[in-house]
């Protein structure tokens, strides 16, 4: 393999991860915009166990969240305001998520030694 063979796989081996990557971020994306609003109103596991357990309701430590129950209180529209309270959570954690394989991938680039040709 000469450089520019090496030069291109190197800027093009990326595209497959990529494409994965972005067809993933656009499913998640997808299904919390057209399924998340059709979630269940029961409580889940730890609002039933608050209940079992008799705590009365809004005493949580959590309500000042900044989406308490994934609503946003702008947005009057109960399935919308999930929506996009959804597709914010879920655009804050990819954006955590790439961040962090970013900085753990350079760091494994800084440590590893390389070969002089």
């Amino acid at each position: 393999m000469d450089r520019q063979d090496a030069k291109d796989a190197k800027i093009w081996g990326w595209l497959p991860k990529m494409s994965f990557v972005l067809a993933a971020l656009g499913l998640s994306l997808l299904l919390v915009v057209f399924v998340a609003p059709l979630a269940s109103k029961a409580p889940d596991g730890l609002e039933k166990m608050q209940q079992d357990a008799g705590v009365p309701e809004g005493t949580s430590q959590w309500q000042h969240a900044p989406a308490p129950e994934y609503k946003l209180a702008p947005v009057k529209h109960e399935g919308l305001s999930t929506a996009i309270a959804g597709v914010t959570g879920t655009l804050i954690v990819f954006g955590a998520a790439w961040a962090l394989g970013r900085a753990i991938s350079r760091r494994k680039a800084a440590d590893t030694p390389r070969s002089v040709p």
